[in-house]
């Protein structure tokens, strides 16, 4: 298990508090994101517990995809 920090923002520059969540891998925590997210055209973010960016979803109800950080 593995902590994560999920939030869902209005645009790519916007700050919202994030939910900590407890996963068993990135994955997990990209399928519990989406499957939280209340509103529509918003960016979904996965964070570390350390505030390092993991992974980003644009547009995330347009069928967008996750592009994770290297």
């Amino acid at each position: 298990m593995a902590n994560f920090v999920i939030s869902e923002l209005q645009n790519a520059n916007s700050y919202c508090e994030g939910t900590k969540i407890y996963a068993n891998s990135l994955t997990a925590a990209k399928g519990r994101a989406t499957k939280e997210q209340v509103f529509q055209n918003t960016y979904l973010k996965i964070e570390s517990e350390s505030g390092d960016l993991l992974s980003i979803k644009y547009n995330a109800d347009a069928g967008g995809r996750w592009h994770d950080s290297e």
